[in-house]
């Protein structure tokens, strides 16, 4: 062992500098505990610790200048570098107790680094409007605003509220309080008031960073006036389509008319030259049922309910009857001519293979219901030329004639119980 005052300058020096850094270093641990509990009990040993480093350290400072007295004392001051080395691991250890402890543990300082890492900006206020805490991304946009963090809630509303303030920044909707700030991100500001018993009297300001929500809500706003531009047209060419079907419909009928009344007469003056009348029934209705489409008199077609389903039959649809035929020429060929429509359209159109006839009697009228298998009808039904020249049979009789599309096609006619002249 030997007396400091004997020892070696670089020595002396060498301890010195050991002694002022471990005291630094207890003195770093101290500051930083405090600011990370703030309790007495957690930094009292590192300040003990800082206090007792300073003392020896000013005791080899003297030592260095005073050769006489306690400094002559002999002590192992080789074990002097081991003592400052446990000093350091101390530090080093409590430092990092006090940081586990701090991401487990709730503290002032553990709440504002995590509002700092939020992306949206947060600030809140007192009953006075000073600001109390405010997170970094509102300090940001705050100093966008105004140019440097704010101390009081007015001055951030304030220049929200003020179009014109040189910022930059554009109020791009009033009811919501949306904000596009200069570098193109969209904010939405709101201000609420804290309801909570032990934060009555505060207030909340909150800002949401809402770019890619608002671009995709313009987006979606400028597709769906496409779509409707788009709808529109569709609707008018579907209008145009069905009124050009409709006319193509009516041109097919009458060109068979045409040529059904031109092959009728020529038959008819043929049986007339010739003498003979084995088939002049048959050409006389044909004839007459030509005529009567072109003149909007009924159009009757001859034949029993028997007839149409022997005809169903060889198509390979059933045609079932669920009631009876009145006894009335007119409403048996009316219901003949319905059935026998329903029957071809059910083969073109629902590609079914079974059409019902319900007929029920009440109050002197009948109710006629023609149902099918077939798919159902995906829209509204344009009549053509076969439905509308039936309509024109069933009006023309006093009844009335529906059309169901939804949710499966039927054909509906109110057909009155007593007979009615078809021709004025």
């Amino acid at each position: 062992m030997t007396g400091f005052s004997f020892l070696a300058p670089t020595w002396q020096f060498l301890l010195a500098g050991l002694l002022f850094f471990s005291a630094m270093s207890e003195l770093f641990v101290c500051i930083y505990q405090y600011r990370c509990t703030g309790k007495p009990k957690d930094f009292l040993i590192s300040a003990c610790l800082f206090v007792l480093l300073l003392s020896m350290l000013s005791f080899t400072v003297t030592a260095a200048h005073i050769g006489e007295g306690l400094f002559f004392i002999p002590l192992p001051w080789g074990c002097f570098p081991i003592f400052t080395a446990l000093i350091f691991a101390h530090s080093a250890g409590s430092v990092l107790n006090c940081y586990k402890e701090s991401k487990e543990k709730l503290s002032p300082y553990s709440v504002k680094q995590a509002l700092d890492n939020l992306n949206s900006g947060i600030c809140f206020a007192d009953d006075n409007g000073k600001i109390v805490l405010i997170n970094h991304t509102m300090g940001k946009l705050a100093s966008v605003l105004i140019g440097n963090y704010p101390q009081m809630l007015g001055e951030l509303q304030n220049a929200l509220k003020a179009q014109h303030n040189g910022s930059g920044v554009v109020l791009i909707d009033d009811s919501d309080e949306i904000y596009r700030f200069p570098s193109g991100r969209i904010w939405r500001f709101q201000t609420v008031p804290l309801t909570q018993q032990d934060l009555e009297g505060y207030t909340q300001t909150t800002a949401q960073d809402i770019t890619e929500l608002y671009n995709a809500n313009v987006c979606l706003r400028e597709d769906n006036e496409k779509l409707k531009k788009i709808n529109r047209k569709m609707k008018k060419m579907y209008k145009r389509l069905a009124d050009r079907i409709r006319e193509q419909e009516n041109l097919n009928l009458k060109i068979k008319i045409h040529d059904d009344i031109g092959t009728s007469l020529i038959t008819i003056s043929k049986i007339m030259d010739e003498g003979i009348n084995e088939d002049i029934e048959t050409q006389l209705t044909l004839l007459q049922n030509a005529v009567s489409y072109f003149s909007g008199r009924p159009h009757i077609i001859t034949g029993t309910f028997e007839d149409v389903q022997r005809k169903a039959a060889e198509i390979k649809v059933k045609l079932s009857l669920d009631g009876y035929i009145p006894q009335n020429d007119v409403l048996e060929k009316l219901i003949v001519s319905a059935a026998g429509e329903c029957v071809t359209n059910c083969v073109h159109h629902a590609h079914g293979s079974q059409v019902n006839v319900k007929i029920t009697e009440q109050n002197n009228f009948y109710k006629v219901v023609i149902t099918n298998n077939g798919t159902a009808p995906k829209e509204k039904i344009v009549e053509g030329g076969g439905l509308s020249a039936l309509r024109k049979s069933i009006e023309s009789a006093g009844g009335e004639m529906y059309i169901s599309h939804s949710p499966a096609f039927a054909l509906i006619l109110n057909l009155p119980g007593k007979e009615k002249e078809l021709y004025d």
